[in-house]
């Protein structure tokens, strides 16, 4: 879901390859947005699966992927897995959402997870999303927040933009879609980011082993943050539903 650029690609792979095994971090993720996922579930840009693996016990999961390579390691990783549907295709594209809703009628949660902010036109993205689900069901988005924070490594892994509120707000009302939450999470991701990245100007992802660190302490913050209500943070969490007739 990035730009067509080779710079950008090595550079998102390499993001991706140093978060897979950020388990603590994943685990914190879904649970802000847990109470929300169904059992029939559209993974929109999955990824290497870190996000997948928390839904193995759903009904049904499509995990689709636009990227060569992650297809084919997510393929290859859920291939014995008959509850996990692996699918190549673009979310802007109508002929592949046609055919999402003409095969998987009964989807009651759509979850995009680091994607959105590597597509030009995500106000199309999210009515595609939309177009997808089925009655009563739920889009949740992760997005990279605050644009204060866009640095040159948000350019390197193909970031088009980071979001707000009001910014995500505007885009989910447009298509016809209820809010139904809103959080902030990481701030400590957030004072980090604007070191390095803003202040430094580093233009590298963290290391494995930085992260890794980082991820131990993740149970800490995550009560933190719980106890404080989340004022704001690194990363912007959006959940929102059709509107009923």
């Amino acid at each position: 879901m990035f730009k067509n650029d080779s710079s950008n690609v090595a550079t998102c792979n390499k993001a991706i390859d140093s978060i897979k095994n950020a388990s603590n971090f994943a685990k914190w993720s879904i649970s802000i947005v847990d109470k929300y996922i169904g059992n029939n579930i559209l993974e929109v840009g999955a990824g290497l699966g870190t996000f997948t693996e928390f839904f193995l016990q759903k009904k049904i999961v499509i995990a689709t992927e636009i990227d060569d390579n992650c297809f084919a390691e997510l393929s290859k990783k859920y291939n014995d897995n008959p509850k996990i549907k692996v699918v190549k295709g673009d979310i802007l594209d109508e002929s592949f959402v046609e055919i999402i809703k003409r095969d998987n009628a009964d989807i009651d949660t759509v979850i995009c997870f680091n994607v959105l902010e590597h597509i030009e036109d995500d106000l199309k993205a999210i009515g595609n999303m939309k177009k997808c689900l089925g009655k009563n069901g739920y889009i949740i988005l992760r997005v990279p927040a605050f644009n204060l924070l866009y640095s040159n490594l948000d350019k390197n892994v193909g970031h088009f933009r980071r979001y707000n509120k009001k910014y995500i707000s505007e885009k989910i009302l447009f298509n016809g879609l209820e809010i139904v939450d809103l959080l902030y999470m990481d701030i400590v991701g957030f004072m980090a980011w604007f070191f390095l990245f803003k202040i430094l100007r580093k233009e590298s992802f963290a290391s494995e082993n930085q992260i890794g660190i980082y991820d131990k302490l993740v149970p800490l913050f995550s009560k933190i943050e719980k106890l404080i209500n989340h004022p704001f943070g690194l990363t912007l969490f959006a959940v929102c539903k059709k509107k009923e007739n």
